[in-house]
């Protein structure tokens, strides 16, 4: 507990725990109101108009407001979390602060798994006011819009709940990534640059040779099928998140051209991929010649 509570005021002091959140904040409102304009416009070109009102299509779910806000603290919010790993380990190498620590007799595991609960427990915080500011600008911008709300009821507070412990995993997941890759490459600079690389190349790439084996797969008259490269680090975090949306009656499962890993398997696989990520960053760490 003394590593995890110095851990967590050293990443107090830390610039980026502040700017991260308030960046993706920000670009919420900035979507929120860009989309909020919009539909206010299409409602005054109708010629019935007689004030603010999104009539039977306004009916808004509280499960569909988690949704809406979600995709940016679990989507974008998944880049900040690399970044944001990124500079507060790479930083421990560029300042010197590991050797530091180490001439001290500082066990190096227990060091590195301080410090990633330390982030975790900064970005599960960090993920909650930016999810519950998002759905606030959901209900405000709906309000304005004349939208109609569903029950904030005990099961919508329950599914709350559980679509944010999925969200955070799959954060937590991407952020042991970005843990391990910084400590391979001890640099800050290096670590953030890789991750991200890592971040947006991999779901692409996947997502190409999804689609062209369902494209060949449909043509034979098949249902879309889990392709083996849903399976990977980065793109299971994504079947867990549109999974949990179903499974949680958040959203209406869609029928696209390509399958998501059901939940049930997704789960367990995006924490076995963290588990390996932290246990390899130990052993990196354990092994590496600690210099200034």
């Amino acid at each position: 507990m003394r590593l995890i509570a110095a851990e967590l005021l050293k990443m107090r002091r830390r610039t980026m725990s502040l700017v991260l959140p308030v960046v993706l904040i920000i670009a919420m409102a900035v979507v929120f109101v860009v989309i909020g304009s919009f539909l206010g416009l299409l409602l005054r070109s109708d010629p019935g108009f007689d004030g603010p009102s999104l009539g039977p299509i306004g009916a808004l779910q509280f499960n569909v407001i988690y949704a809406i806000a979600g995709d940016f603290v679990f989507g974008l919010g998944s880049l900040f979390v690399i970044i944001y790993t990124g500079g507060i380990v790479g930083g421990d190498y560029s300042w010197g602060v590991l050797r530091n620590a180490f001439s001290r007799g500082e066990s190096r595991i227990r060091y590195a798994l301080a410090k990633a609960a330390a982030l975790a427990l900064g970005v599960a915080l960090a993920a909650l006011v930016c999810l519950v500011l998002g759905a606030l600008m959901v209900l405000l911008g709906g309000t304005l819009l004349g939208a109609s709300f569903g029950p904030l009821n005990l099961d919508a507070g329950i599914d709350f709940v559980k679509a944010f412990a999925l969200g955070v995993l799959v954060l937590l997941e991407r952020g042991a990534i970005g843990f391990v890759v910084t400590v391979l490459l001890r640099s800050q600079i290096a670590g953030i640059v890789v991750g991200v690389i890592l971040y947006i190349a991999e779901p692409f790439i996947a997502g190409l040779a999804s689609t062209f084996a369902a494209i060949g797969a449909l043509t034979g008259g098949q249902a879309p099928a889990v392709h083996w490269s849903q399976y990977l680090p980065f793109t299971i975090g994504s079947s867990v998140l549109a999974e949990a949306h179903a499974s949680l009656q958040s959203l209406t499962a869609g029928t696209g051209i390509t399958a998501t890993v059901p939940l049930a398997v997704s789960i367990p696989v995006l924490l076995l991929y963290g588990v390996i990520a932290m246990a390899a960053a130990c052993l990196i760490m354990r092994r590496q010649e600690i210099v200034a």
